[in-house]
């Protein structure tokens, strides 16, 4: 789906500066015409664009905890869905390699 560059910078035209940061919290997400569009609309209004944090550099290290040890991959990704579902992290050592 490509979008015109014109219906990019009405819309941002039209938001509020506290929706236009928010919006500038997905710049890498956006294609290069809405990133362009965006950097165009914060020039526009003198607006300094935000800095975005990575949000893994303030996540404290995390030790990996060995749960169970599968024989079958296949039963491991079974056991990691049902984990991830609890919101739990889980990293399958097996697999990626």
């Amino acid at each position: 789906m490509h979008i015109e560059p014109e219906y990019l910078a009405t819309s941002y035209s039209q938001m509020g500066e506290v929706e236009l940061m928010e919006l500038a919290q997905a710049y890498d997400s956006f294609t290069d015409t809405a990133q362009a569009a965006l950097r165009a609309e914060f020039a526009s209004r003198k607006l300094e664009p935000p800095v975005i944090e990575d949000p893994e550099e303030d996540e404290e290290p995390r030790n990996l905890v060995t749960l169970r040890r599968y024989r079958d991959l296949s039963e491991a990704i079974v056991a990691r869905s049902l984990l991830e579902s609890a919101g739990i992290y889980v990293f399958l050592r097996e697999e990626s390699n």
